[in-house]
């Protein structure tokens, strides 16, 4: 068994305490998402912190019929993905039934990387919407479906600096953003291209016409160049990911 953690005190600590239980695991320091170099390949590989997309490293370490469970972050949503490793180095699975998320991986012990967020739109309008905060916080199937629609979007609580009123809002890279509040009111406010909230409703729309699939519906996979991609196992429906 091998274990690595990024923070070399934390594994000196957990190598201490496991000796003092009579367990001898091989355990290092350093970036997980490089692997373990000196390791052989493995035949599962547990993550206990989430990844925008499987490091090739893994794959490379993982003998064919290997397991990967890891958390995949998708922007608005991630969750756990169970990975079979084949002979053609693809990992390819589906997110488990079981919802679940971790600390995003880092490569420095004490810090983790600030996300580079462009100056947000100003606001340009409202309008009714159907889709709620509520609906959106409720359902983490949704917050998925949300994630395969709506790259390069983040999902943030917005506290209102004047009414102290909280909301959910979307905001996409380039600077687009929509608003709903936990208020119950139907209305999104928006800055930016109004697209962006419209996509929203779409997912929501094409989520509920499917009846509310869960998480365990939607296969993952990732290609041996890379690619990965999402799909709606039932009829085979496909988004692909952006994995750079």
């Amino acid at each position: 068994m091998h274990s690595i953690d990024v923070d070399p005190a934390l594994t000196d600590t957990a190598r201490t305490r496991l000796q003092q239980l009579g367990h001898t695991p091989h355990l290092a320091a350093g970036d997980g998402q490089k692997g373990i170099p000196e390791a052989d390949r493995f035949d599962r590989i547990i993550a206990t912190c989430s990844v925008p997309a499987i490091p090739e490293a893994w794959i490379e370490q993982a003998r064919p019929g290997a397991i990967i469970l890891t958390d995949v972050a998708l922007g608005i949503a991630g969750g756990l993905v169970r990975l079979g490793v084949d002979e053609h180095h693809r990992a390819i699975g589906h997110f488990t039934a079981t919802a679940g998320s971790f600390m995003p991986a880092r490569t420095d012990a004490h810090v983790y990387p600030q996300a580079h967020r462009p100056e947000r739109a100003p606001q340009a309008d409202t309008r009714p919407t159907a889709l709620t905060a509520a609906d959106i916080q409720a359902h983490y199937p949704l917050k998925l479906v949300l994630a395969f629609h709506l790259p390069e979007t983040e999902l943030v609580y917005h506290l209102d600096d004047i009414t102290g009123a909280t909301g959910i809002q979307l905001q996409r890279s380039d600077g687009a953003w929509a608003r709903v509040p936990f208020t119950g009111d139907r209305t999104v406010t928006y800055g930016g291209s109004p697209d962006l909230w419209k996509q929203a409703e779409a997912a929501w729309r094409w989520w509920n016409t499917r009846g509310r699939p869960t998480q365990d519906n939607f296969g993952y996979g990732r290609e041996a160049n890379g690619n990965a991609s999402v799909w709606y196992i039932p009829d085979g429906t496909r988004w692909h990911l952006n994995t750079h």
